[in-house]
Parts: structure tokens; C-alpha cells; sequence
């Protein structure tokens, strides 16, 4: 093989690449578009069934009722014993709490996930007052047209509480209080 066929060879190889890089990058580009479309049909049908439900009041409810809390688990800040206080008191309080399953247990939640979210969230009467708690990403309501919020609601601790918690068992320090003691 000469050094021109090498040549000749490496240009179409690039060529092809090139070719095949750029097809790849249609179809994830068009693959995209469906659920982008989907997500925008969802946002306009939550702002036509907020204007048609309340066309001059607040959108989302009629008051205390209808508040909705969204609890952000954060892992080893005592989220597990805060939810369960939740559960606890949720009958003689008369709200209801619910658990937010994420695809895959993933925080972030894809556009159409998001819409369909914001909707069920803002459109599920019986279950109004609620709280909803899961390890879940900060998602602006108002961007689908929602004008009553849900409260955000997060516990945090230091990160060296943290880093300990992850590495002591439970109730560790207190026991070797009482030794020391």
C-alpha cells in the first residue's frame, strides 16, 4: 500500500466518523423531541385547568386546605425518624402523606416526569392537605403555572455530623458518654 492509499484511507475513515457522529447526534436530538412535546402538552393542559378552575383567585386552592409539603430527605439528617413522626400524626391531624417514588431513585426528574408531577401534585384534591416526602430535586412550580406553592421543606446538619453519623452505629457516642461518665 502506497502512502497516498494510506492517505486516501485515514480521509474516508474521517469521512465515515464524521458521518456516522452526526447521524448518532440526529436521532438523540429527535429522540429528545417527543418527550419535550409531551412535557409541553401536560404544562398547557395545568395552565387551561388552573384558569378554568379559578380564573381571578390564587390557582391551587381555596386556603389552608389545600397546602401541600414537600419534604426533601436528606440522607443520615434524621429524615427517617422526621417521616415517621409524619405518619405518626397524620390521622389526628387530618392530612395525608404520601411517598414519592422516583424513577430509578433518581432526585431528578426528567421534563415529562416533571409535568406529570407538578399536575398530579396540584390537581389530586383528596389528597389535600398533604405531605409528600422523597429524596427529590428543587422543581419551580411556577414554571407550569402553579401561583399557590407547595412549602419546601428541608432538615440539614453539619457535615461533620454527617460523616460521623455514616460511620458509628447508632447511639455510639451515647454509650461512650456513659463509660466515660
Amino acid at each position: 500500500m502506497t502512502e497516498g492509499d494510506r492517505y486516501t484511507l485515514n480521509v474516508a475513515f474521517v469521512i465515515v466518523m464524521l458521518f456516522l457522529e452526526n447521524q448518532i447526534q440526529k436521532l438523540e436530538d429527535s429522540r429528545g423531541k417527543p418527550e419535550r412535546a409531551i412535557a409541553m402538552h401536560e404544562v398547557r393542559e395545568i395552565e387551561q385547568h388552573h384558569t378554568m378552575d379559578n380564573p381571578r383567585q390564587d390557582q391551587g386552592g381555596d386556603g389552608e386546605g389545600d397546602i401541600i409539603i414537600l419534604y426533601n430527605r436528606v440522607p443520615k439528617t434524621a429524615s427517617t425518624s422526621f417521616t415517621n413522626i409524619a405518619y405518626d400524626l397524620c390521622a389526628q391531624n387530618k392530612y395525608h402523606v404520601l411517598h414519592i417514588n422516583t424513577t430509578k431513585n433518581n432526585p431528578v426528574m426528567s421534563l415529562q416526569d416533571r409535568a406529570r408531577f407538578v399536575k398530579n401534585v396540584t390537581t389530586w384534591k383528596e389528597m389535600k392537605p398533604g405531605f409528600y416526602h422523597e429524596h427529590v430535586a428543587y422543581l419551580d412550580f411556577t414554571k407550569y403555572g402553579v401561583i399557590n406553592k407547595p412549602i419546601y421543606l428541608n432538615v440539614i446538619r453539619t457535615a461533620i455530623e454527617r460523616l460521623v453519623s455514616y460511620w458509628c452505629p447508632p447511639n455510639y457516642h451515647r454509650r461512650l458518654w456513659r463509660l466515660s461518665h
